[in-house]
């Protein structure tokens, strides 16, 4: 990517790569590595889109990090409501590879089928 200082430039293209990303998102950091340039710079684009309501900026937690994810404004985000019967219905805790199941590892919940199947269906559940 070519290095723009023209900041309505930045602005479009970095739109045009979040609405391009449909409803997988796009992530802050993948953003930085794109264009080269200051994480406060992306920042600061990011935060005038979502002012704007151009993006929705979402936080996903992943072990001790915190990732943002950047959508289109018109891409419905999947949000689940969590309460503590949620909370104890997840599959995870009835696993006999909990103690085993790590992040980039495997068994690993990014990967597990039994508990994408039980997301989606609490997804599909609160869109009701």
């Amino acid at each position: 990517m070519k290095n723009t200082s023209n900041g309505k430039s930045l602005q479009r293209e970095l739109l045009k790569i979040v609405e391009a990303s449909g409803s997988n998102g796009v992530s802050m950091k993948s953003l930085i590595k794109y264009f080269k340039i200051e994480d406060n710079r992306i920042s600061e684009l990011v935060e005038l889109l979502e002012r704007r309501k151009l993006v929705k900026v979402v936080k996903i937690k992943q072990g001790n990090r915190e990732e943002l994810l950047l959508y289109p404004s018109k891409v419905k985000v999947p949000m689940i409501p969590i309460s503590l019967a949620t909370v104890s219905e997840v599959p995870c805790f009835s696993c006999k590879y909990l103690k085993e199941c790590e992040v980039e590892k495997n068994p690993s919940p990014t990967t597990c089928e039994i508990l994408k199947i039980w997301i989606e269906k609490k997804v599909k559940e609160s869109n009701k």
